[in-house]
């Protein structure tokens, strides 16, 4: 038991020494160079332990990407590994090479950015020398153990992978099992993998885009809350501890009753395969490992709508729950002027669809249809937003009148009742002439008969045909005959009576 606790003891010792020790080092073969030259940008890692990474080298403006080279030496019983990446100069200047940044063991390196000049050179690039100076000693210490006897050509092992175990699983998970029609629903995809098994499980972030696809159902309207970054918490479940990762945060406002499915839920991901037969080098370059697809599937889900409740309240089919308020440019003005009145309606519904407030518009105003205005926003917390409405009146009578009430009706669906918003009362006081009396007074003539009769005349004077004796010659008659009654009445009248004479021979 002693022995095995030294040897433990010595263990723990070393690696703390290796950890102590380690040291990176990032460097260019050179600041000045030719067009004819290479430009080598190098990460040296020395007295590394664990599995270190392969650096990200970044593009430099004025040079072409070559292509990656790696080399590993022993320097007194030490290892050290160097990743090299070349570039090739395009034209002469000064160019910079940007920072970079290398991390290993939760220890960051930075180097630059750094100035490289670079000359006209003679058109005849230089030899490259083709050979890697530490290839001698990046090699498989136990490779000669596999070497053909008859010198011939190293064998190529087959690496065969097997799948790693790994505790992970995904949810759809909604915020109410019932809702109302219209109502707004959380719903959110998340990913559970236990902490053991963090770096076996990799996601690609068009994996989760397409996924978001497949949830978008034609039975809701739905807003998406946009993640800057994946966010991760921790959960102990049975007694495992899991990293949460909330891939996809929707709102969703169902627009049928019914119970609605969400079903084909899954997340095409990758898994972590190592090689059971890899060489000490694989290993430590990280060839012994390699990712296969997987499809994790969630668990099906459904919701179920409710209508709304019965009413006779006129555009009731808002659901959520709102404020009102209003803004009047003036209580007074004149005939003819403009009056402007601007409602607000601020909710977490869905604002997209909602329904107007109900107004009286007095009939002596004119009026156009009400401009709106809509805004938005999706927190982490829900979708709202405002809604802005903009009547413009003219008066055309003076007197006193009332825009009053304004009124908003909408569902509440945490007391599942009907509410409403109203402003009682908008008094206006309009002075001045009615515009009708204003118009008259200025024609000076009754515009109804003035136009009728030049209608008329125009179409006289257009007609070719004697058709005005028509209605000129019966009125010419009945002047005459009722002349000629007149005359012989008045004649009548006025002589005396002759007397009778009796002849007998006229029997």
């Amino acid at each position: 038991m002693k022995i095995n606790r030294f040897f433990g003891l010595v263990v723990f010792l070393m690696s703390m020494n290796c950890l102590a020790g380690q040291n990176v080092q990032i460097s260019l073969n050179s600041s000045s160079l030719t067009t004819d030259d290479m430009l080598v940008v190098t990460v040296e890692v020395t007295n590394f332990s664990g599995r270190i990474r392969q650096p990200a080298f970044p593009n430099i403006e004025g040079f072409n990407r070559v292509g990656p080279s790696t080399s590993q030496r022993f320097v007194n019983g030490r290892s050290s590994i160097g990743f090299s990446f070349n570039y090739s100069p395009t034209q002469a200047g000064t160019f910079t090479v940007p920072k970079i940044n290398y991390e290993l063991n939760n220890k960051r390196y930075t180097f630059g950015p750094k100035k490289v000049t670079v000359k006209k050179g003679t058109g005849r690039p230089k030899q490259q020398r083709s050979r890697d100076p530490f290839a001698d000693m990046f090699r498989d210490p136990f490779e000669d153990f596999f070497r053909d006897p008859f010198g011939g050509d190293d064998r190529q092992e087959s690496l065969e992978f097997q799948e790693t175990n790994a505790d992970y699983f995904m949810s759809f998970d909604l915020n109410k099992k019932e809702a109302f029609l219209g109502e707004q629903i959380m719903g959110e995809v998340r990913l559970y993998i236990n902490e053991r098994d963090a770096r076996k499980v990799a996601v690609d972030g068009m994996a989760i885009v397409e996924m978001q696809q497949r949830i978008k159902n034609s039975g809701f309207w739905q807003e998406v809350y946009d993640f800057k970054t994946i966010p991760m918490s921790r959960a102990t479940i049975n007694g495992k501890r899991y990293l949460v990762y909330t891939l996809y945060r929707t709102f969703l406002f169902p627009l049928k009753t019914g119970t609605i499915e969400f079903e084909d839920l899954y997340l095409d991901a990758k898994k972590l395969y190592v090689a059971s037969n890899a060489s000490l080098k694989q290993r430590v370059f990280g060839q012994d490992t390699k990712f296969q697809p997987i499809r994790i599937r969630a668990p099906r889900r459904e919701l179920k709508v409710k209508p709304l409740p019965p009413t006779d309240l006129p555009n009731a089919t808002n659901v959520g729950e709102f404020a009102q308020q209003f803004d009047l440019n003036a209580k007074q003005l004149n005939t003819g002027e403009v009056l402007e009145l601007e409602l607000k309606l601020q909710g977490n519904g869905n604002m997209a669809m909602v329904s107007d407030p109900v107004i009286q518009i007095p009939k002596s105003f004119k009026s156009d249809p009400a401009e709106t205005r809509l805004e938005t926003k999706v927190t982490e917390l829900g979708a709202s937003g405002q809604k802005e409405y903009y009547y413009t009146f003219i008066p055309t009578r003076n007197g006193r009148y009332d825009l009053g009430p304004v009124k908003f009706y909408y569902f509440n669906p945490e007391r599942e009742v009907y509410d409403s918003l109203v402003v009682n009362s908008i008094p206006i006081k309009v002075t001045g002439e009615d515009l009708e009396n204003i118009k008259l007074k200025q024609s000076k003539k009754d515009d109804f008969y003035q136009t009728a009769f030049s209608e008329a005349g125009t179409n006289l004077e257009q007609d070719r045909t004697p058709a005005w004796w028509m209605v000129v010659a019966p009125v010419l008659l009945l002047i005459g005959v009722t002349v000629f009654v007149t005359v012989r009445n008045r004649k009548q009248e006025t002589s005396p009576e002759e007397p009778v004479s009796y002849n007998p021979l006229d029997d």
